[in-house]
């Protein structure tokens, strides 16, 4: 009985321990989801956990295109202002962890989806637009 008094001892010190879910953004659900832009994506999730997948012509520059592999590039946004989402890159294997982001969302129109655009550390990344409706971006 005592072994397992013991291990209900240990699973409940480690439900009390644990580290919190991350709470989502104020103002981020509109940014929220995957944007497609050409041979790219940006996934934005409720808490600013972050991802940018891209074609990386550093890690084979003599390769056709078909060919290319990719990479990815983490980033967390923890701030809303307006139509802008401000945040920093956390794992990048091209050394920009640490580097500012931000993303600004233009609403939808009739003729046409809405779109983010972003930059990393002050350099223009593209435009992206919902991976569902990818066409108005290169997609």
């Amino acid at each position: 009985m005592n072994r397992i008094a013991s291990l209900v001892a240990v699973a409940a010190a480690a439900v009390l321990f644990a580290a919190p879910a991350h709470a989502d953004v104020a103002g981020l659900s509109p940014f929220g989801g995957e944007w497609a832009g050409k041979r790219e994506t940006v996934t934005i999730d409720p808490s600013g956990q972050s991802r940018f997948s891209y074609v990386d012509v550093r890690a084979c520059p003599d390769c056709a295109m078909s060919d290319m592999p990719y990479a990815s590039l983490d980033f967390v946004l923890t701030s809303v202002s307006g139509d802008t989402a401000a945040g920093v890159v956390t794992a990048d294997k091209y050394g920009r962890a640490g580097q500012p982001v931000t993303v600004s969302l233009t609403s939808a129109t009739a003729l046409a989806p809405p779109t983010i655009s972003w930059t990393i550390g002050g350099l223009d990344e593209g435009l992206f637009c919902p991976a569902s409706n990818s066409r108005w971006c290169g997609g």
